[in-house]
């Protein structure tokens, strides 16, 4: 019994927490009652065999009772302290868990009005979705009930955004293949423009054809650079030939003029 109340006060004058001793405590304690009541059964045989009656006997009191109690006070001590903070962390986690949860609400309110919005600028789209994203990382993993039905729902919303973004691109590649039928309408009337004689009927012609290119919406990366190429080498040629013939005309136009000085001059 002596070496548990040694070991016993070298526990409690220790630095350690009470996490780190509470079981072998528990031991400790267990050992002390055990060894008490082994004390006390030998004490009463003894006085048994000492032909004592077993009602007369009385138990002694214990030396080293008083210091055991005294110890295991310390102890529970410790054990208040330790659940004490351990209640004070539980309450921390708690209210971190409420904030998380509050914040994750608003992020996907945010994806919420983002999907409701039908934001039709896939990149802007996008744009708002990324930011969304990474509010969302940033809160974290969360457990519990309440924070497994916000995952169920926020993955509803980017099922939702995903499926608005699908359907923005089929509308989009509608609109890119109408785009591509009228342009490819309007190359067609210009390569008919090149036989025209008539350059007046020309000119003409051509500026309906460079005003509806340019109402014209745009064309898919794979079609753009092969329509604008060819637009932009009939508009070249179609523009040669016009300032191929005002060009002449100013020309003409000025030896008229020299041929009429010259005759002036003569009268």
């Amino acid at each position: 019994m002596e070496s548990v109340i040694a070991r016993l006060e070298e526990l409690m004058q220790a630095e350690n927490s009470f996490e780190q001793i509470r079981a072998e405590v528990s031991d400790l304690r267990a050992s002390f009652m055990n060894k008490l009541r082994e004390k006390n059964k030998k004490l009463r045989e003894e006085h048994k065999e000492a032909g004592g009656a077993p009602e007369e006997f009385e138990t002694p009191k214990e030396p080293l009772f008083d210091k055991f109690k005294s110890l295991l006070d310390v102890f529970n001590e410790k054990r208040e302290v330790y659940i004490q903070k351990r209640e004070a962390e539980r309450k921390r986690r708690e209210e971190e868990l409420q904030k998380k949860l509050a914040a994750r609400k608003e992020v996907i309110a945010e994806m919420k009005a983002l999907v409701d919005s039908k934001e039709e600028q896939l990149n802007k789209a996008f744009d708002g979705f990324n930011a969304i994203q990474e509010k969302w990382k940033a809160i974290g993993r969360l457990g519990g009930d309440e924070a497994k039905n916000q995952q169920i729902d926020y993955n509803h919303q980017v099922d939702l955004f995903y499926h608005h973004v699908n359907m923005l691109k089929e509308a989009r590649d509608f609109d890119y293949m109408r785009n591509w039928t009228e342009k490819a309408k309007i190359l067609e009337k210009m390569e008919a423009l090149l036989p025209i004689e008539n350059i007046r009927q020309l000119e003409t012609e051509m500026k309906v054809c460079q005003s509806e290119w340019k109402k014209a919406g745009p064309l898919p990366m794979t079609k753009r650079e092969e329509a604008n190429a060819k637009y932009m080498e009939l508009a070249d040629q179609i523009y040669g030939r016009i300032k191929t013939h005002y060009d002449s005309l100013r020309e003409s136009q000025q030896g008229n003029y020299e041929g009429k000085q010259a005759l002036i001059e003569k009268v």
